[in-house]
Parts: structure tokens; C-alpha cells; sequence
């Protein structure tokens, strides 16, 4: 099946239109691969070009409608660096992380104002996808970066406990800087687009990696599984929505168990599907609550090994679930974590 065919029935499947078919992708990007360091990642494009091109090469020879895409900044920090955040290291091959920004938990957070493209990492972000456009001689899609969601960058600025805290204590200026938060991303997002062109751009950074141009951007929100139904309504919607409204339509990527959070998901305007891990969540809600409505797009997680038995039975799982409605894409890694030994 070559490039145009895999492309044709993942269109199908986003539509809604040609749920009979389940879309899947394998894929083999198992730690253990990477022939570069986390901070070459974020320091040299020409080695994460090298790196993600040999990527490309091994999971282009499995079966299945993976599409060939780079990701041309590997970096996840990009919001918290343009309000002035410094980035720190543990080592060379540790993800980095970002030490919060705002600590005065007060009535100033109203006074911060939005960044602008010139903050931060965010011009590196734009050479880098130049210097990426400038080197893909295969012309493969590039992937959007990872800007993550709103609620997950305002937590990174205050840092975690404080921001649970806060949503209690000052909720409206919570809002302002999740509002700016969304402004800003939105911004990032139109540049790339103008940079790369809709034809050769997906917005996207989770699993299944690809989804139509025009049809939506894709954040990655694992605080959806952290606070309640209420509190995500209240705090998380509103600019999630900015950015679907911006973009026509959302997809969500969460980790960890989020089948108790349906009923909100589904309030989303354009909520177009959700990734997240098989191994944590209900498989048979979650199709309950999105046949018909959004694409299923799970990947196996670190418990697949522990519920399913490996990956035949993941895959069966949902094979079994599927309703004639439901449109699915799965991601089956070449891997999966065994707890007993740590590894995968």
C-alpha cells in the first residue's frame, strides 16, 4: 500500500465516513534505538534530522498506513521558555525540565502579558523548521511541534503543586494566563503553517501522528487525568477550545486513565478523537462514548504487557469492542514494558 492509499484510508476513518475499516500503524521507536543523547536532540537539528530519517526507514517496512513525517523540534518546553523560564539538566540523556516561572501566586499573574514569536526558544523553533524544510529531500510531512495544551503549560510555569493549589485560590488570573497560553500557541501553530504549507503539515504530535490538513490541531493534556471532570471544565475547556475554533476541531492525547472523563471530552467543539494508553482505561467505555462521534486512537502503554498479555491481545481487545461506528486507528509499538524486569 503505498503512501496515497494508507493517506486515503486514514481520511476515511477521521471523516467518520469509512468506519468498516480499522487504521493502524506500527511502529518501532523503542528507547533503546535512539542513536543520539535528549540534549543532542534539542542542540543539533542535523542529528535529530538523521536520527528521525532512520525512523522513517524501519517503520516504513511494516505493513499497516503509517505515513512517513518528521518532527523538526524535539523540545517540549517551548511556552515555558518565551515567559522567561530556564530549562534545567540532570544529564545529557534525561529529559530535561523547567523550573516555574511565576511564583508569586497573586493578583499580579493579571499584569503578565503574552509573549510574543521573538521570546524564548521560539525563533530557534522556527530555524529549526527551516533548516528541516532546506534538508527533506523526500518531501515527508512535517510534523507539528510540541506545544503541548494549555493547562499543561500554566502548570509547568507555577509548577505543579502550586498550580493545583491555585485553581482554588485565584482562579481568574489561572484563566488569564491559560488564555494568553492559548494565544501564544496559536500564533506558533499559524507560523508553521505559513512556514511549511498546509499540503506538507500535520497538526499533530501524538499518536496516530497524522490528521488531515484542516481538520483540527492536536494537544497533549496529561492533566486530564489529574483533576476532576468539574475543574477541567471550568479551567481546561474554554482554551482548548480556542484552539479547536482556530483550527477546526481537536484531538487529545492524555497518559494515564481518563474513562471517567467522557462527559467532558465530548464538550469540546469539533472533539475529533483522543489518544491515549490501552493499558490504563476501560476500552469498552471508551468506545461506548466515542463510536459515532470521534476516532479511537489508542497506542498500548506501559500496562499493555500486564492487561492484555502483549500485543496480539491489545489488538484484539479492540477488535473485539469495535462497534460497526467506531473509528479507530491503533498504534501498535514493536515493544511493550515488562514491570517484573523493568524493561522493554
Amino acid at each position: 500500500m503505498n503512501i496515497a492509499e494508507r493517506k486515503k484510508v486514514l481520511e476515511g476513518i477521521w471523516s467518520l465516513g469509512d468506519t468498516a475499516k480499522i487504521g493502524y500503524q506500527v511502529v518501532d521507536l523503542a528507547p533503546r534505538h535512539s542513536p543520539i543523547t535528549e540534549k543532542e536532540s534539542v542542540e543539533q537539528p542535523q542529528k535529530l534530522l538523521e536520527a528521525q530519517l532512520q525512523d522513517v526507514e524501519r517503520n516504513n517496512a511494516y505493513s499497516g498506513h503509517y505515513l512517513p513525517k518528521l518532527v523538526p523540534y524535539s523540545f517540549f518546553h517551548i511556552i515555558q521558555t518565551a515567559f522567561g523560564g530556564r530549562i534545567m539538566w540532570a544529564d545529557d540523556n534525561t529529559p530535561p525540565w523547567g523550573e516555574p516561572v511565576i511564583t508569586a501566586l497573586d493578583d499580579s499573574i493579571s499584569n503578565i502579558i503574552k509573549p510574543t514569536l521573538q521570546d524564548g526558544c521560539v525563533p530557534e523553533v522556527f530555524e529549526w523548521i527551516r533548516y528541516f524544510i532546506a534538508n527533506n529531500k523526500s518531501n515527508y510531512v512535517l510534523r507539528a511541534v510540541n506545544l503541548q495544551s494549555p493547562i499543561a503549560n500554566v502548570a509547568e510555569l507555577i509548577g505543579d503543586e502550586s498550580f493545583l493549589v491555585s485553581l482554588y485560590d485565584i482562579p481568574e488570573q489561572i484563566k488569564h494566563l491559560l488564555r494568553i497560553t492559548a494565544e501564544l500557541m496559536i500564533e506558533i501553530i499559524n507560523k508553521e503553517i505559513e512556514l511549511i504549507g498546509t499540503g506538507n503539515f500535520t497538526n499533530i504530535y501524538s499518536y496516530p501522528d497524522w490528521i488531515p490538513a484542516g481538520y483540527g490541531v492536536g494537544i497533549a493534556d496529561d492533566y486530564l487525568a489529574v483533576i476532576s471532570s468539574d475543574m477541567y471544565r471550568e479551567f481546561a475547556i474554554g482554551c482548548n477550545n480556542m484552539l479547536s475554533k482556530a483550527f477546526n476541531g481537536i484531538f487529545l492525547h492524555s497518559c494515564g486513565k481518563v474513562d471517567d472523563k467522557f462527559d467532558v471530552l465530548n464538550e469540546h467543539y469539533k472533539f475529533r478523537g483522543m489518544n491515549f494508553e490501552a493499558g490504563d482505561n476501560d476500552i469498552a467505555a471508551i468506545v461506548d462514548a466515542f463510536s459515532g462521534r470521534a476516532v479511537v486512537a489508542p497506542h498500548p502503554g506501559l500496562k499493555c504487557r500486564e492487561k492484555f498479555g502483549g500485543l496480539a491481545g491489545y489488538v484484539d481487545a479492540f477488535i473485539t469492542a469495535k462497534k460497526p461506528d467506531t473509528a479507530m486507528i491503533l498504534t501498535i509499538e514493536t515493544y511493550t514494558y515488562n514491570p517484573a524486569t523493568g524493561v522493554y
